[in-house]
């Protein structure tokens, strides 16, 4: 069995490290704020770069994308040079980069993601400037050059957008009116991105991005996710039946269990100052108490959602 099939091929294959998600609609900077997380020795998988792909009708690089065989083994090798010892950060793709598929194991990565979706948000002005930016001032190409690659990437959308709206794109593409073809491009994939991301069956931790600066929005995303500890000792596997479990930690004071009649929780005393809370019918963990009691870990698995400072309980 080839290499990629036996590392990334198989849905079923569980993660080499807990995984947070990049996730926010087009324009919000993922792939440049991956790049700062990498550079502050976060460790990342950039399924773009090893597709030779940006991702879009507009994401074509100069340089040919690998097979879907090719690229099943690169992503096999890079996975292979992941440590559990810290989280894995992957930017939430859909099922292609291109006209590359993304391997069965990397979607269930994605889609059941064992940390997080970090949900980036931006306001759409913002996300227009950093289209207009990354997309239309290509130092390589002349700007007639630059002008037939954005025709061709409006005209592969043709299907989709419709006849009226690909005539209405190249009409202003012409007339140099690039940020309202960004903003038309923008309607369109927000619709797609925001199906994609309700498939995602993880918890969601939301990050405001007010500029486009990559360095602030990845400073960001990094104190949003702080709170999130994730835990390989052989109690946690033990009890998780995984290979490492994941929690959200709190002030003991910060959260509150209640529950329906009939229900009971059990507690276990698993380690000096360690004490676990599960659910007395299925044995599933509630929550762990560290430090002496200060510190309360919640399985990630029962937060709905997470947004600013707002207790997700």
């Amino acid at each position: 069995m080839a290499l990629g099939k036996t590392v990334v091929g198989d849905a079923n294959l569980a993660p080499p490290a807990p995984v947070l998600v990049l996730g926010g609609c087009t324009g919000v900077g993922k792939t440049a704020i991956l790049y700062e997380l990498r550079k502050v020795d976060q460790q990342i998988l950039d399924l773009e770069g090893l597709a030779k792909h940006r991702g879009s009708a507009f994401g074509a690089t100069s340089e040919p994308q690998p097979s879907n065989e090719a690229f099943e083994n690169i992503l096999a090798f890079a996975v292979r040079r992941v440590t559990p010892k810290k989280p894995l950060w992957i930017e939430h793709e859909g099922k292609h980069v291109g006209k590359a598929s993304l391997p069965l194991g990397i979607l269930s990565w994605i889609t059941n993601a064992t940390g997080a979706l970090v949900m980036l948000t931006m306001s759409k002005e913002l996300r227009v400037r950093r289209l207009v930016d990354d997309y239309c001032n290509d130092p390589n190409l002349s700007k007639v050059e630059q002008l037939e690659q954005l025709k061709n990437s409006v005209n592969l959308l043709s299907k989709r957008l419709g006849g009226q709206r690909v005539k209405d794109a190249l009409r202003l593409l012409d007339e140099g009116r690039w940020n309202e073809v960004a903003g038309m491009m923008l309607d369109y994939y927000d619709k797609l991105y925001e199906k994609w991301a309700s498939q995602s069956r993880c918890a969601k931790i939301h990050v405001d991005c007010p500029t486009i600066d990559a360095i602030d929005n990845a400073r960001r995303v990094l104190k949003a996710t702080e709170q999130h500890g994730y835990c390989h000792c052989s109690i946690c596997r033990r009890l998780s039946g995984a290979p490492f479990s994941c929690q959200a930690l709190f002030t003991a004071a910060e959260v509150q269990l209640s529950m329906e009649p009939g229900a009971n929780l059990t507690s276990l005393q698993t380690s000096k100052g360690v004490e676990r809370t599960r659910c007395a019918s299925c044995l599933a963990p509630v929550r762990g108490l560290l430090l002496g009691g200060k510190v309360a870990a919640v399985p990630l698995g029962l937060l709905c959602s997470w947004r600013g400072t707002e207790s997700p309980l």
